[in-house]
């Protein structure tokens, strides 16, 4: 199947659309709901957040802390987290 040029490029600039829009978005998990202070600290604290795409999620099997998603990455600050990297730690380390 033969796609024209117009077509394809259209199709790319659609694409690169969505790419910056889910760059864009910002998912806060957290064991309990966060205060507003809070949030305030987290984008003080992590300034290439943006408020745009904001959504926040509670999530009570992180025992404590917070987990952000933003774009493809993902930035890990909960308690859960961190138990299983001690438990990989010590399964690596026997």
């Amino acid at each position: 199947m033969k796609i024209d040029a117009e077509t394809k490029l259209e199709i790319k600039k659609f694409l690169q659309e969505k790419i910056e829009e889910e760059k864009r978005k910002v998912i806060v998990r957290s064991a309990y709901p966060l205060t507003k202070e809070e949030m305030e600290l987290i984008f003080t604290l992590l300034p290439f957040l943006t408020k745009n795409d904001l959504a926040t999620v509670v999530d009570r099997t992180l025992i404590a802390g917070v987990i952000i998603h933003y774009g493809s990455k993902v930035l890990d600050l909960s308690v859960k987290g961190r138990l299983v990297n001690l438990k990989g730690d010590l399964y690596e380390a026997y």
